[in-house]
């Protein structure tokens, strides 16, 4: 559950549009923290999740970069192609969390609304930006294309706002409040354009990720786990079963912000729990402990 936010609406939307200009002169990178780990939320506009139609394979691209840049992504919320969810969603994860990404609604139809609704959200305009427009126009030009009413609303952005560009696409990654970065919902046109922000948002904080592999149940490596966890706090450990597999029955994986941490635990509970950097060793490993079992005795 998040915290309680102890400002009213208007008051905290005052405060947002403070921090929003402000930005505006500021540099875009993060400001980074000795010690600390930047937290990030991620609002999901997109009926289309929600109703099954497609696969949001853009979370799944947001935790891995964040994880590869030092930024723990505490929450993700997904919500419909409606205004006020919209709203609710990015004041409240901008509120509690350093960094907030946004995928989708901000196409050519009806139901684009991304734009519109973000601006309210934190009390900015919503203005037709010259040099984006400019941009489509080369664009499509080179296509052929009329620079129609329903593209030119594309252009339509919260503004004021800091526009990162994107080699080779004419959509900006359009950031407001200091902390939100919209981008689209198309998974190749959201990669691309996170990872160009990439050296604006990684951090001096790193995270270490090390994985076993055992052909144990996962209930004969619990207590080991368990103990593991009680020994070296700092490091997170999860098991992560198989199924129909009898040579590599679980996945363990070891993650930490401190990789010596995450080192001792793994060399802690690595031959309690029988376990193997790799899926082949323990494959191997445990097909010749079948066989050996199965080798007849000798006269």
């Amino acid at each position: 559950m998040l915290p309680a936010l102890s400002m009213s609406t208007a008051a905290r939307r005052i405060a947002v549009q403070a921090r929003c200009l402000a930005s505006l002169s500021a540099s875009a990178r993060v400001p980074i923290i000795p010690g600390a780990t930047k937290t990030a939320a991620a609002c999901i506009i997109a009926n289309e999740v929600l109703t099954g139609k497609v696969h949001d394979v853009n979370t799944h691209k947001l935790a891995s970069f964040c994880f590869d840049n030092g930024i723990s992504l505490s929450r993700v919320e997904i919500v419909p192609d409606v205004e006020s969810d919209i709203i609710r969603s990015v004041q409240t994860l901008s509120a509690n969390y350093d960094l907030v990404f946004t995928s989708g609604g901000i196409g050519p139809t009806h139901d684009d609304i991304t734009y519109q609704s973000i601006a309210k959200a934190f009390g900015l305009k919503l203005e037709h930006n010259a040099e984006i427009i400019k941009l489509m126009e080369a664009h499509y030009a080179k296509r052929n294309m009329q620079l129609t009413e329903p593209i030119k609303r594309m252009a339509l952005l919260p503004t004021p706002a800091k526009l990162l560009k994107t080699d080779g696409l004419w959509v900006p990654l359009v950031v407001v409040a200091g902390n939100v970065y919209i981008l689209p919902g198309v998974p190749m046109l959201f990669s691309k354009m996170l990872d160009a922000a990439q050296p604006l948002l990684a951090t001096a904080h790193k995270f270490t990720r090390r994985i076993l592999y055992t052909s144990l149940f996962e209930s004969q490596i619990a207590n080991a786990m368990t103990q593991a966890t009680i020994d070296i706090p700092s490091v997170s450990i999860g098991s992560y079963p198989r199924f129909n597999d009898d040579h590599v029955r679980v996945m363990i994986s070891f993650e930490g912000s401190n990789e010596a941490d995450v080192l001792r635990c793994v060399e802690a509970i690595q031959a309690q729990i029988q376990g193997f950097d790799s899926e082949s060793a323990c494959r191997a490993a445990s097909e010749a402990r079948r066989q050996a079992k199965q080798k007849p005795l000798s006269d």
